[in-house]
């Protein structure tokens, strides 16, 4: 099973930071999201989340994806030419407990992004 990360990337795509880690998440492709509440997380843990979002909201865009491991984050960043992932410790980890649901977050709310090649016609 593959883990789902959620991380901030800089605008100019040189740094990244790691906000959370979810375990045995199924497969989500690298998506931007703009509002976390959708993600139906405890309402704790949200507002951790968006108080860190909030301090880094001018240069930096949220980002969801999901990765086997480290190594399969750091190859899918470098195919979308992001770098600077140094270090994998999360700002807001997520803690687990008894009350905790496998099914959060819900990624069916949110809407992936798939980039599709358009090019442009020029005539003489």
């Amino acid at each position: 099973m593959s883990n789902l990360y959620l991380y901030l990337v800089r605008t100019d795509n040189r740094r990244v930071k790691i906000l959370s880690i979810f375990r045995n998440q199924p497969t989500y492709p690298a998506t931007q999201i703009t509002d976390i509440t959708i993600l139906h997380l405890p309402q704790t843990f949200t507002d951790t989340l968006n108080r860190t979002i909030s301090q880094y909201q001018t240069r930096w865009n949220t980002w969801i994806e999901t990765a086997d491991n480290a190594d399969g984050l750091k190859t899918s960043l470098a195919k979308r030419q992001i770098t600077g992932l140094y270090f994998m410790t999360p700002l807001c980890p997520f803690e687990y407990d008894a009350n905790y649901s496998s099914s959060l977050p819900n990624l069916k709310i949110v809407k992936p992004q798939y980039k599709t090649m358009v090019q442009k016609i020029t005539f003489s």
